[in-house]
């Protein structure tokens, strides 16, 4: 049990590395691309960013979870569940 927790302490940790990345990216490109007037963003362009960290956010998040379902000991559940019932039953 210890393990899984471990291992969903670093899916969280990478995930939240991931996300630190990809926001620091949009600012970076952000600040690059607006502290000029004559390269200024457009409103599309913009869009096109903000659509592009959703995006982003959305499949790290996905993946977070995802690993994270797949990182349970089945049949450590069953066999609890198995037990349960016995005494249930």
């Amino acid at each position: 049990m210890k393990e899984e927790v471990n291992e969903l302490d670093q899916i969280v940790e990478d995930a939240a590395q991931d996300l630190r990345e990809a926001i620091d990216n949009y600012a970076r490109v952000f600040a690059r691309r607006t502290g000029r007037t004559e390269k200024f963003l457009t409103i599309d362009q913009l869009e096109e960013m903000m659509l592009q960290l959703d995006g982003e956010t959305r499949k790290i998040y996905l993946s977070m979870v995802s690993d994270s379902l797949n990182s349970i000991d089945e049949k450590e559940l069953i066999a609890s569940k198995k037990e349960s019932s016995k005494g249930r039953g």
